[in-house]
């Protein structure tokens, strides 16, 4: 018996300090990694919306649980009108639900403004091994979609609507955002971003100017994001990015795969787009929406939308 303790102690001491490792938060121990994207905007003089994203990225190494996440955003304060303050509050559906790919006990609660801050969080966290899976295809999950509006009047015109996703790490802030994931059934991995556990990536949104949809930030890929909203009537948003210059064609058809609208045909620079759909002369049912794009880089993509009248 004294001798299988001793060569089961090892074991013990080695098991023992690797859970450890994972609680103290080593670099060694692989960690999911994400990305966080701020996508789908909308934008009146009065109010502007957006969605926040979130993508597991290296599935291949490692699971994603999500455990608690908070969110901070500095928002352009030239865009206040004298006597007036920013309001921030979540988007609902028709049922006043959420609009949120999260269980309800991991939607962030509670937006709040401080001046230029905003600030987005969970109140608690749901205990090992309660974790949400996160995604890996497409843009992942949406976590929720927000709006900024106003106390009183409309922005400021003239005046880029400026947002951007703080973190210690860029902006030398006491607030920033930072995700908390498990790994494993014991231990809660602090993913702060200023740690580099986690990667941070198309995070904020500038250059977005009153009137125009064409974002400044030149993207890393690729896209073509589902149509918000959607369902819808009649008008939807198609939103699509371009890391360089191509030939654009961005077509509607119906189930039986007859085109009915084409959006775009020209050629574009490399940017992030939207474009409006107007269903008011079609039927209630299931469309699709394609983008092929042809030059130095090729890209296709399709995606489904509901027109429900």
């Amino acid at each position: 018996m004294k001798n299988l303790f001793r060569i089961l102690l090892p074991c013990i001491v080695f098991f023992a300090s690797l859970n450890f490792a994972k609680a103290g938060g080593d670099s060694t121990f692989t960690l999911p990694t994400y990305q966080l994207r701020v996508t789908n905007y909308t934008y009146t003089p009065e109010a502007f919306e957006f969605d926040i994203y979130i993508k597991h990225t290296n599935p291949q190494a490692t699971n994603f649980e999500l455990a608690g996440h908070q969110y901070f955003f500095r928002i352009n304060s030239a865009l206040l009108p004298q006597g007036s303050t920013f309001t921030y509050r979540y988007v609902t559906n028709a049922n006043g639900d959420t609009l949120s790919d999260l269980p309800f006990a991991f939607r962030p609660r509670n937006p709040s403004t401080a001046g230029n801050l905003l600030r987005l969080a969970t109140n608690s966290l749901p205990g090992a091994g309660n974790g949400f899976t996160i995604d890996t295809a497409g843009l992942g999950m949406r976590v929720i979609r927000m709006k900024v509006g106003l106390s009183a009047g409309s922005f400021v015109p003239n005046v880029p609507y400026y947002f951007e996703l703080l973190d210690t790490l860029s902006q030398g802030s006491a607030f920033f955002t930072k995700i908390n994931a498990y790994t494993g059934l014991n231990n809660t991995v602090n993913t702060q971003i200023s740690y580099r556990m986690f990667n941070v990536i198309d995070s904020s949104l500038t250059g977005i100017n009153n009137g125009s949809p064409v974002s400044s930030i030149i993207p890393r890929d690729f896209e073509l994001n589902q149509n918000y909203p959607n369902p819808f009537n009649p008008v939807t948003k198609i939103q699509y990015a371009l890391p360089v210059s191509g030939n654009v064609q961005l077509k509607i058809f119906d189930m039986t795969g007859r085109e009915i609208a084409n959006l775009v045909n020209e050629v574009k620079p490399a940017g992030t787009y939207s474009v409006n759909f107007n269903g008011a002369d079609f039927a209630s049912g299931v469309y699709f929406y394609r983008i092929d794009v042809s030059g130095e880089k090729e890209f296709k993509s399709v995606k489904r939308m509901v027109l429900i009248k």
